[in-house]
């Protein structure tokens, strides 16, 4: 706050004259004339002149202890005293503090100084108004005496002047004296003797006009006790004001309602000595009314006295009465306030913390300047203006002074506020002083409506937390930081791009980049990476993907939303564009996700599980193979030569098929078109199909008198489908014409019961050979099982392992005490050299040479057992112990072969059952006119037997007994012979009697995993089930039970019917309608569509071993039909 010019006032009794003093007037005119301040002006130390003058009365205005002495020699020096004083100045200004004034700063001060002139001006011309208000009733009632004195000098005239008249009309009982007729003009008939009236004389008149005086109604400067005319006029004005009977006698009512008065509780409009101390009161509390009090209560101590009364909330009547009085005392009371040095002291220090200061080097002395600045510190902050320090504003001074920096203050910490402020991008311009100025002010409010705080301006605690939360980390431009590095790249993830080679440089691209991502995600715009600014940056850069991030996960996401089939683009790159948004949506729409276009952790586990159950364009897997027969099989043909490759051809026939069948048409195989069109592709023939079973259908449609045509295809069209529709409505079927297995069975019962068809093979028998020989392993044989076989002696290393409990080893192959070396326990290792004949015992002569401990020694062999450890990768096993010779097999480095007998050259040892089979075994097998017809049985067609025939075959087969029905349900919706797969299913459970065909019960964990139910667990799993797995599906060796159970629950085989069911459709499409039409046992093991891949079995004999079992069963039916495909080689 500016101090004011100070004025003083001299207050007359009966008139008053404000006489203005300022201190001096040459600096208001210098304000005036700074347009001819020459450019280089500046004032320092040692400056002397007029404009030094000038400098110091404008610094004295602003309220600047300067001293200026016109009678000083020096008083136009520019001394170290006002250099003080400009730091001060520069420092309440905010300006650079240095101690001298440029031409700037001096023309700021001069008009400073004006400004307060004026303000000053309109003060005292306030002050004066004030001042001549309670004058103007003085003078007014000194013109109304005049006024009245003269009224009565008039009427006093016109009564002599009718005395006069009378007289000389001789009327002399109407003639009345002089003085008569003056005291005629004022009288009334009055009884009272305690009446006073005009022209009594009595003591009491004195009273009266000392009273009438104190109410305003002043008779006299020396009362008397003459009752005049003068004293009538004012008891008659006393009435008329106090609402009175207006006599101008001072009768009872009147005498007593004004000594009541006179003597009561100070008010408006009284003079009484006690006004005085009243007025002095007030201005000590802060409610000043002169600073030269009178015995006069005028307007302005009426009107202060009630701002008294309506700040202590008291009844606001403007009179000092006991309740106001006692209230007066009480604060004065309490003000009162004892001060040490030290106390003075701190509290100029606290006075200038918070703007109001008294002196660089403050001392124990409470002066005028002290009192001055107290008195502005009072008024700023609402409290009572004495400048006296009293308990309050010692209170509210140091709460202040020590509590949040706000406007106003100078204290050290302002300097690390704005510091921080501009670190944030809240810059206080200027330099950085410890003065809290408006500036400061605005940026922090600046700060705390950006931040959502409480915009007060007030650097409170939840600010400075703020402010020190935020810039503890800031990174702002100019700066070089690795830190810059990661901020490009995650603005450039969010697509606010800075370079595409990041340094760790923070430009103004950077900053510009930093702003529009604050903008985008609404937090306070600065260009500055604070903390919030980098934790928000970090969270959605490597947070779930979303629109508009450049990141390169976003292309494998592109990638999966097609698989899962929803195609952004052929080309995808790493931009989360509206389109995957887009499709994102709509995927997660589809599989009952948040549709927020988000990829979060749920949306990517869901779209991974989508993805592993699809098959989609780009891939390259085996089910690709079944896929694109199916799509054959159903007209929607991709190449006579299915890949594994999904191409767009396959996605294009995969569109076409769901759009024909009423699916979602994606291009991608989801599981629901994969098991819609296996459905459809392995079930009962119908219209659109090509399938191979439609040319055995359409001969037996021909043998049942139904012919089709004479060139019989794999095409089930319109006419084939109108012949089946005539065959069913004969014999009485339902006619659909749909090949299911009633009208299947229909036909095989009135068709000859046996057919044979042959599959030409694009290969020669020699083709085919050649291949086999090739493969790893090559047919293999467990008819040389027990021939002994052969190592070369140069691939190996030999190792023995003492197998006796304790073992004598010998300096040579000699029996007695003189051989022995050493003793070595059970388990013993060492190397082993060669055999030699030694001495007899035990009914062997066989010695080893062993290498032990550095030494040549021997040892008993059957003592000891030996392995051959191969030391070279591909290390035939041989017929005979020659290179020449059949290879049994070829085995890595390091496998361990157990010895029999060891050779110079070569080895003999004992090997495993299953070994490579000879040419000239295998061959034999893989000619197709050799062993038994029923390895070319087609599989894939029906025995056309009845339910009660194959319930025959299941008698006393545990749990598969009576289940003829089902398995010819089976059979007929996948297209498996339904005889081979009882034959199966009773070779897998042990004929109906394993755990896994009767039953095993499963159940899920707290975490969704299956387990196997015991009495222990029971309690905590849930959803339990039985399961039933006829065809050992899954039942791996190491964990047949547990894993071909879990395969059975996830199939749903709650059922022997439902695991028949399921098994046949596994069969079916694995092994039988695969794109090799590997129909039959022969063709299983020898795959002559394609020899090597796939083939079922390595055992050259496997073929022929299947049949007596499914032969067997054949033989028990009644009239079953035989359909036989023979293959043919080139």
């Amino acid at each position: 706050m500016l101090k004011k010019v100070r004025y003083s006032f001299i207050a007359g009794v009966t008139a008053t004259v404000v006489v203005f003093v300022p201190i001096t007037s040459s600096w208001a005119y210098a304000a005036n004339a700074t347009e001819y301040v020459e450019e280089y002006l500046l004032l320092e130390v040692g400056s002397q002149g007029e404009e030094v003058v000038e400098l110091k009365e404008a610094l004295l205005a602003l309220g600047f202890e300067i001293d200026l002495d016109i009678d000083e020699v020096d008083y136009d020096l520019f001394d170290e005293e006002t250099e003080e004083q400009v730091k001060l100045l520069q420092e309440y200004y905010e300006y650079e503090v240095t101690g001298f004034v440029d031409e700037e700063l001096f023309e700021f001060i001069l008009d400073e100084a004006k400004q307060v002139e004026l303000d000053s001006s309109e003060d005292a011309e306030k002050e004066e108004a004030n001042v001549e208000s309670e004058q103007t009733e003085v003078d007014e009632q000194a013109k109304e005496l005049v006024e009245e004195q003269e009224e009565m000098a008039e009427a006093k005239e016109e009564t002599i002047e009718e005395v006069e008249e009378a007289q000389e009309q001789g009327t002399e009982e109407e003639m009345i004296t002089e003085e008569e007729a003056t005291v005629a003009m004022t009288s009334v008939d009055v009884d009272s003797e305690n009446v006073l009236k005009d022209g009594d004389r009595d003591p009491r008149v004195v009273e009266l006009k000392i009273n009438l005086e104190i109410m305003g109604f002043k008779v006299s400067n020396n009362p008397t006790q003459l009752y005049g005319s003068m004293t009538a006029r004012k008891v008659s004005e006393f009435q008329e004001a106090y609402g009175l009977p207006v006599t101008g006698m001072a009768d009872e009512v009147t005498f007593q309602t004004l000594e009541d008065l006179a003597n009561g509780p100070l008010r408006q409009g009284m003079y009484r000595d006690d006004v005085v101390q009243l007025k002095v009161d007030l201005e000590t509390l802060g409610f000043g009314v002169s600073s030269n009090p009178t015995r006069f209560f005028g307007s302005i101590t009426a009107s202060q006295v009630r701002a008294f009364q309506e700040a202590y909330g008291l009844p606001v009547d403007g009179i000092a009465g006991v309740a106001t009085l006692n209230k007066i005392e009480e604060l004065l009371a309490k003000a009162s306030i004892s001060m040490t040095d030290a106390d003075v002291i701190q509290l100029k220090v606290n006075l200038g913390i918070m703007g109001f200061r008294v002196s660089s080097n403050p001392n124990g002395n409470y002066g005028p300047i002290t009192t001055q600045k107290v008195a502005e510190f009072q008024k700023a902050y609402g409290l009572p203006v004495t400048g006296n320090a009293d308990r309050v504003t010692v209170e509210r001074l140091n709460e202040l002074a020590t509590g949040p920096l706000r406007q106003g203050m100078h204290r050290d910490d302002v300097v690390q506020l704005k510091i921080d402020l501009g670190k944030l991008g809240f810059v206080v311009p200027g330099n950085t002083t410890t003065f809290f100025g408006s500036q400061t002010t605005s940026q922090l409010i600046a700060f705390q409506e950006a931040y959502g705080l409480n915009p007060d301006g007030i650097a409170g605690k939840s600010t400075v937390d703020l402010l020190n939360e935020l810039t503890a980390t800031v990174l702002s431009e100019g700066m070089r930081d690795p830190r810059v590095i990661d901020l490009k790249m995650n603005l450039a993830i969010l697509g606010f791009s800075v370079s595409s080679n990041p340094t760790s440089l923070y430009g103004p691209i950077t900053a510009s980049q930093v702003s529009d991502f604050q903008t985008a995600y609404r937090l306070p715009v600065t260009g500055i990476a604070d903390q919030r600014t980098i934790s928000k940056l970090n969270e959605l850069a490597t947070g779930p993907m979303q629109q508009g991030m450049y990141r390169d996960d976003v292309i494998q996401l592109k990638i999966d939303l097609e698989a899962a089939g929803f195609f952004v683009s052929s080309n995808p790159n790493n931009y989360f564009g509206p389109s995957t948004a887009s499709q994102l949506k709509a995927f997660q729409k589809a599989h009952g996700l948040t549709a927020d276009g988000v990829a979060n952790e749920a949306t990517l586990n869901k779209l991974k599980q989508a993805k592993a159950n699809n098959l989609y364009i780009g891939m390259n897997d085996p089910r690709v193979v079944d896929l694109k027969i199916n799509l054959a099989i159903m007209g929607f043909g991709v190449s006579s030569n299915p890949t594994g490759l999904y191409g767009s051809i396959t996605r294009s026939q995969v569109s076409d098929f769901q759009a024909a069948y009423g699916l979602p048409v994606t291009g991608v195989a989801d599981p629901d078109t994969v098991a819609l069109l296996n459905e459809l592709a392995n079930g009962p023939l119908r219209v659109g199909m090509y399938r191979d079973d439609v040319v055995e259908l359409k001969e037996m449609l021909a043998r049942a008198g139904f012919g089709v045509s004479s060139s019989l295809t794999n095409y089930f069209g319109p006419i084939t489908e109108r012949q089946l529709r005539d065959f069913q409505a004969a014999y009485g079927l339902e006619v659909t014409g749909i090949a299911d297995a009633e009208t299947l069975a229909k036909l095989a019962e009135v068709a000859p019961q046996e057919k044979i068809t042959y599959m030409q093979s694009n290969f020669t028998m020699t083709q085919s050979i050649e291949r086999q020989l090739t493969l790893n392993p090559p047919p293999q044989t467990d008819a040389y099982r027990n021939a002994p076989a052969f190592v070369s002696a140069s691939l190996v290393e030999l190792e023995g392992t003492i197998s006796g409990s304790t073992v004598n080893l010998r300096t040579a192959p000699r029996l007695g005490s003189a051989t022995i070396e050493t003793s070595v326990s059970q388990g013993t290792k060492m190397t082993v050299l060669k055999e030699v004949t030694g001495d007899l015992t035990g009914g062997s002569d066989k010695w080893y040479e062993v290498r032990y401990n550095g030494k040549t020694l021997y040892a008993h062999a059957p003592l000891m057992n030996v392995v051959a450890k191969t030391t070279a990768n591909n290390v035939a096993i041989r017929e005979a112990a020659n290179g020449s010779s059949h290879a049994y097999s070829f085995v890595r480095s390091g496998t361990s072969l157990n010895v029999t007998s060891l050779g110079a050259t070569w080895h003999q040892i004992s090997f495993t059952t299953w070994r490579n089979a000879k040419q000239e075994d295998f061959i034999p097998y893989m000619d197709p006119n050799n062993h038994d017809r029923f390895q070319h049985l087609v599989l894939s067609s029906s025995a056309g037997v009845s339910a009660e025939q194959l319930n025959r075959l299941l008698t006393g087969k545990g749990v598969l007994q009576g289940l003829g029905q089902a398995f010819i349900d089976a059979g007929a919706s996948h297209s498996v012979n339904e005889v081979y797969l009882i034959s199966h299913a009773l070779l897998e459970t042990g004929h109906g009697a394993s755990s896994l065909a009767t039953g095993i019960e499963v159940g899920k964990n707290s975490s969704g995993e299956l387990e196997l139910v015991t009495s222990s667990n029971r309690s905590r799993l849930t959803e339990i089930r039985t399961t039933h797995n006829m065809f050992g599906i899954n039942a791996v060796d190491a964990d047949p039970y547990r894993q071909g159970a879990f395969h059975a629950y996830r199939q749903g085989w709650f059922t022997p019917e439902a695991a028949i069911i399921g098994g046949a459709q596994f069969i079916g499409s694995r092994y039988i309608h695969n794109s090799h039409k590997q129909n039959t046992l022969y063709k299983m093991r020898w795959n002559p569509a394609n020899p090597g891949f796939p083939q079922y079995a390595t055992d050259m004999a496997w073929a022929v071993k299947q049949v007596p079992n499914i032969k067997k069963l054949y033989d028990e039916l009644d009239n079953p039909v035989l359909h036989f495909e023979f293959v043919q080689y080139k």
